[in-house]
């Protein structure tokens, strides 16, 4: 049976557009409808709980909570998730718009969110500004933390207290708070989940790879306070705790599902509708379950739950949780390429601002050749940031301070640059055919290497013919005949300038 949700698919086209920074109309009349109205809550019983939250100072969108007792031999861990997929229904605006986009994508200076953050910052967000919908998972460790029992439930729930990674550690330092010995409870079963991961053979400061995605490098300002330390240790322990036992939960129950597969050390993992092995942590079955505000496959998760646990039929058949998971995986791909464009695009703003600074003026093309070059041997974008140095180059200095970089643009991927330097040299005839042909025995990418480019030039009583060979094959060939109006000085012209389109012909069409 075909999938509903590929209809959405083929519908929006969204390859072209996989990360829409706007939402459906729908969708919005959705959010002010939830607002509005509020939901229909289809919970049968929900209990009060009370936990804390920790994440980035910043942060708005907070979907987890936690809190621990300990009873005379045990521990009990309470793990609450916002409840994401009680207010939005399966196939509904919002949840076209979630599965359109599968994650949010956290950019330097803002954000773009799966779900509209009306909702994702307030509404659902485990803020302390009320009593908030969650699905919750309780887990009943040993002394050693090792799970000898969990359940669900749905729940409301008190955010006693709102930390953020550092200021976590005033009550954490404080023994007279009142939260101080619950922090330390959570700390202590932290340290039990970790020795049990190395145990077993999991890396030990595992960080989730999806927990959030990143258009900008995140690790710019390295953790470094052993407080920070502490505090994503608990967070870190508690939501594999989490992911791990409900992917054995729903392994147990022997429904379809999505899972996380990591097939070894060396490679990416990726999710999946089997059961299948996660290398990087040693366990046998691994879903997410934590992040259902920032990240789609949770809320499948949920959905799963809550109708296993309410007796319901599961709304998912095989084929939904594959395209799910595989639009997923090819939805991250395609960030993570975004990017590496995106930090490739700082990097040479940065070049250029340094060789800008060491020269006291505007650079040459000449004194940015080797960014230049390396950049084309790795293959990559052309930056904006210089191709709008080189332009303006081109079209401000003298010729000869940069024609030797044509060859080298031709190699780029940036189809505009070439087309503008075909106009540049052939449209407007600012170099004769002749000298742009000379240019080929010369080129090359890296400086270290030899010509890439090999000529060969007949010429007898009657015929001019010109071959260009590029790593021994034959990208262009012309040849003309004399004929009584023309001398061979008009032929070789004529051929010369033939056969340099033709070569700006096959690198654009490339």
């Amino acid at each position: 049976m075909k999938s509903r949700l590929a209809d959405h698919l083929i519908a929006d086209n969204i390859d072209n557009d996989f990360i829409p920074t706007d939402f459906s109309r729908y969708a919005k009349n959705q959010v002010r409808n939830i607002l509005k109205h509020w939901i229909n809550d289809q919970a049968i019983n929900r209990q009060n709980v009370e936990a804390i939250t920790i994440d980035w100072a910043e942060s708005m969108d907070l979907d987890d909570a936690i809190w621990a007792e300990k009873t005379q031999n045990w521990y009990c861990v309470w793990i609450h998730i916002a409840d994401v997929s009680e207010y939005i229904p399966i196939y509904s605006p919002l949840d076209i718009e979630a599965f359109k986009r599968t994650t949010s994508i956290y950019r330097k200076n803002s954000i773009i969110n799966m779900i509209p953050d009306e909702l994702s910052d307030d509404v659902i967000s485990l803020q302390p500004n009320g009593p908030k919908k969650v699905l919750s998972l309780q887990i009943d460790l040993d002394d050693q933390a090792i799970v000898q029992s969990s359940k669900y439930f749905e729940s409301h729930l008190t955010n006693l207290m709102r930390y953020d990674y550092s200021s976590f550690w005033d009550d954490f330092d404080n023994r007279d708070s009142n939260l101080n010995s619950q922090l330390h409870l959570l700390h202590e079963i932290s340290n039990k989940l970790l020795i049990n991961r190395l145990k077993s053979g999991s890396v030990i400061w595992y960080e989730d790879e999806d927990r959030r995605l990143y258009l900008w490098e995140k690790y710019e300002k390295p953790i470094v306070s052993y407080s920070e330390k502490i505090s994503h240790s608990i967070i870190e322990s508690l939501m594999v705790l989490a992911n791990t036992t409900t992917g054995r939960y729903l392994a147990e129950q022997w429904v379809d599902a999505i899972y996380k597969k990591h097939e070894s050390l060396g490679e990416r993992s990726f999710y999946t509708s089997s059961v299948w092995n996660h290398m990087w942590l040693w366990v046998n079955n691994y879903t997410h379950f934590t992040s259902p505000i920032r990240r789609y496959v949770d809320i499948i998760v949920h959905r799963i739950i809550k109708a296993i646990e309410r007796n319901e039929e599961i709304a998912y058949k095989k084929n939904d949780l594959e395209l799910i998971a595989d639009h997923s995986n090819n939805t991250r791909l395609k960030i993570e390429v975004l990017w590496s464009e995106a930090c490739h695009e700082m990097k040479a703003e940065k070049y250029l601002e340094k060789t800008k600074m060491r020269l006291g003026q505007e650079p040459e093309v000449y004194d940015i050749k080797d960014y230049i070059r390396l950049s084309v041997s790795r293959r990559k974008k052309m930056p904006n940031c210089m191709k709008e140095a080189i332009k303006h180059k081109i079209d401000t200095t003298s010729i000869w301070k940069w024609w030797w970089v044509v060859w080298v643009i031709l190699f780029w991927k940036d189809k505009d640059l070439k087309e503008y330097l075909r106009d540049k040299l052939l449209t407007n005839r600012e170099l004769r055919p002749g000298r742009i042909l000379n240019m080929i025995v010369q080129t090359q990418i890296l400086k270290w290497e030899q010509s890439i480019f090999e000529s060969c030039e007949v010429e007898n009583s009657n015929k001019y013919s010109v071959e260009i060979l590029l790593h021994w094959n034959r990208i262009a060939y012309y040849s003309s005949n004399t004929w009584k109006l023309w001398d061979m000085n008009q032929i070789k012209w004529k051929v010369r300038l033939t056969i340099v389109e033709k070569i700006f012909d096959y690198f654009i069409n490339l």
